[in-house]
């Protein structure tokens, strides 16, 4: 994919996302982890992760960055509503509170980037993906195993928010 349409690509996969993710759904084993995975390695094998002309405040860069999408994804898998059906199926669905974990995540990631591009630091438009993987697939982990936690009370639905 030319690089030029990668930033326009990400916010489409982000805005199916939230959309996805403010709808009632069941929770899979495996949901987003394969497309997060996916997300993940072609941000990496893309290269550009870390610019070795500025070596030291690239890696720097890096790890406040990976820090944030995992903070992101605890936030955000914090604000989902998770309950069983009658059936024992798992259902979850965002809340407003949601939609405002991905804001802060999105505003969180432009200012990181101001300050690498601040700092001399050029990112690959590839890079996106990596950090976009790693908050959307630790946010599904954190779901689905919140999910697996929620007890079956047989016969009526049960939201679990904590």
């Amino acid at each position: 994919m030319d690089s030029t349409y990668m930033p326009f690509a990400v916010v489409l996969v982000v805005a199916l996302v939230v959309y996805r993710q403010m709808r009632t759904r069941t929770v899979k084993a495996h949901g987003l982890h394969y497309f997060a995975s996916i997300m993940i390695v072609v941000g990496l094998v893309s290269g550009g992760l870390v610019t070795t002309a500025n070596l030291a405040p690239s890696v720097a860069m890096l790890v406040v960055e990976l820090a944030s999408a995992v903070a992101f994804g605890f936030v955000r898998a914090r604000t989902i509503v998770v309950w069983r059906d009658g059936n024992g199926l798992a259902w979850c669905r965002g809340t407003p509170w949601t939609l405002l974990g991905w804001l802060a995540s999105v505003l969180t990631r432009v200012a990181l980037l101001a300050a690498g591009h601040a700092l001399g630091l050029v990112e690959a438009p590839t890079a996106l993906l990596f950090f976009m993987g790693v908050t959307i697939g630790f946010q599904e982990f954190l779901v689905a195993r919140r999910a697996r936690a929620v007890p079956f009370a047989g016969g009526h639905e049960q939201p679990a928010r904590a």
